[in-house]
């Protein structure tokens, strides 16, 4: 016999008491939520220390690759002047910056070494020829973008937006790159073709610790223009060119570019 109108209940479809308890302990606890959110803090305490170093390594590649620009730059310049590189007022050991015929001859050669970040000496200096070294690249339009002579990586006081407005309007004001020009080869021969391939011609900034773009080395650009990387283990070589500002005794950033030297791709 039937019951009085009702369908009955199926046990499997019961939302009683039961249920709603085993619903309840479903749910999160406060102590799951912070063991959840101590577990996320744990894998991004991990995660982003690789991440910064990934941002470094495409900050170098950018930086290589404004070296290879500046290499071009640098060869059409010799190609329309007889072979010479620019010159630059760093290379006189008379130079204005240089400290005069007083000073010692080794720290004269110290400042003249030091100072090869400047593109633009301003005309207070030398009103004829405010474009010096790599700043000829851009005054005579071989490379009109002045990002190109700024490392993504640099962290001292010289970043392109400092100087970005006086590249229209330089007036009398001083500009730096955060790349270091030599200008010559090692026996003093500034006509490019005379230069072995090798032979390291810019590389990111040695005239103190301010100065440096990266942790672990240095990108070096050849004669030959390939770029290299100068991994500097333990940070020997930036510990020595830290106290540049300082040294007369020790012709540190000279000896910098003979280690650079052989870096090129036609290096033998």
């Amino acid at each position: 016999m039937r019951g009085s109108g009702g369908l009955r209940s199926s046990p499997g479809c019961s939302t009683g008491p039961r249920q709603g308890a085993a619903l309840s302990r479903r749910a999160f606890s406060l102590i799951d939520m912070l063991v959840s959110l101590a577990i996320v803090a744990l894998l991004m305490g991990i995660l982003l220390p690789s991440l910064g170093r990934v941002r470094e390594i495409a900050r170098q590649a950018v930086c290589a690759s404004n070296d290879r620009q500046i290499g071009l730059g640098i060869h059409m310049f010799a190609d329309e002047n007889k072979s010479f590189l620019p010159s630059s007022l760093f290379l006189d050991p008379e130079s204005p910056y240089s400290g005069g015929r007083s000073a010692d001859i080794q720290q004269r050669r110290m400042i003249l070494l030091r100072f090869r970040t400047i593109t633009h000496v301003g005309q207070g200096r030398e009103s004829a020829a405010p474009w010096d070294g790599l700043g000829k690249l851009f005054a005579d339009q071989y490379l009109p973008a002045s990002a190109v002579f700024y490392c993504p990586s640099h962290r001292g006081s010289h970043p392109l937006d400092r100087y970005a407005d006086r590249f229209v309007l330089a007036g009398s004001n001083e500009i730096y790159s955060n790349y270091q020009y030599r200008g010559q080869g090692p026996d003093g021969q500034r006509r490019l073709h005379m230069l072995d391939s090798g032979v390291a011609l810019v590389a990111d900034a040695l005239a103190g610790e301010e100065y440096f773009n990266h942790a672990e080395g240095f990108n070096v650009l050849s004669v030959d223009g390939s770029v290299s990387w100068f991994a500097d283990a333990g940070g020997s070589l930036a510990t020595r060119l830290a106290d540049t500002e300082t040294a007369t005794d020790d012709n540190s950033v000279g000896l910098t570019w003979g280690r650079f030297d052989g870096q090129g791709l036609g290096a033998p």
